[in-house]
């Protein structure tokens, strides 16, 4: 998507491989993370 804002004129074929190059990874690892206030444990170490 990167690539297409800043070549407006890229072709159809080298968009749609730039949007499957993630599906070729052997290993994809998504890490998400809810931050509760507790008075002892600062954020960065949750």
């Amino acid at each position: 998507a990167a690539a297409l804002f800043e070549n407006a004129e890229l072709d159809s074929a080298i968009h749609a491989k730039q949007l499957l190059a993630p599906m070729r990874a052997p290993l994809v690892i998504i890490a998400a993370a809810k931050i509760v206030e507790h008075p002892k444990v600062p954020e960065i170490e949750q």
